[in-house]
């Protein structure tokens, strides 16, 4: 789905946006969203007004509480080192994301997690700014990259919450 200012919605499309914001009047609180963004959570939630009502405000949530990034030396340092990366783009023209956790490994102290997450967040943003189609539903390949590593020694909760922020 590509989203052009010029297109009209369907009128179903139409009539589901409409009954969005009805519904978002009714529980006292209208989200500060575009018809777009609208449209795409309730596609995501399957035409759930209730879905997509909690999927927007979980996003607000997150966004006020996240945002605007603390961007400090150590954030640097991580991005220069080169923990996460873009790689280009896959044969479908998904941008693919490299998770470098053989480089975290070799850092000593290990970086705490808050900076991680940062930097991922960091990295979604650049993703959206310059390398997705506003309007169009679009995902992104992460690969992990894990050369010396094993079973035992491999950093699970924090790969889950890595991947946890780039999932939202």
């Amino acid at each position: 789905m590509y989203y052009n200012p010029d297109t009209k919605y369907t009128d179903e499309e139409d009539k589901q946006i409409n009954d969005f914001k009805l519904f978002c009047i009714g529980k006292g609180k209208m989200i500060p969203e575009t018809d777009q963004n609208i449209l795409a959570h309730l596609y995501r939630n399957k035409m759930s007004n209730d879905k997509a009502y909690d999927a927007l405000l979980a996003k607000h949530k997150y966004e006020m509480t996240n945002f605007p990034l603390k961007i400090t030396e150590s954030i640097y340092k991580l991005i220069e080192v080169g923990i996460i990366s873009v790689s280009g783009r896959d044969k479908c023209h998904r941008p693919v994301v490299n998770l470098s956790l053989d480089r975290l490994w070799g850092m000593n102290p290990m970086p705490p997690t808050e900076d991680l997450i940062t930097i991922s967040l960091l990295m979604i943003e650049f993703i959206k700014k310059y390398m997705l189609i506003p309007g169009q539903i679009e995902n992104r390949l992460l690969i992990i990259e894990c050369k010396g590593m094993n079973i035992i020694n491999f950093p699970y909760n924090m790969v889950k919450q890595i991947t946890g922020t780039m999932q939202r």
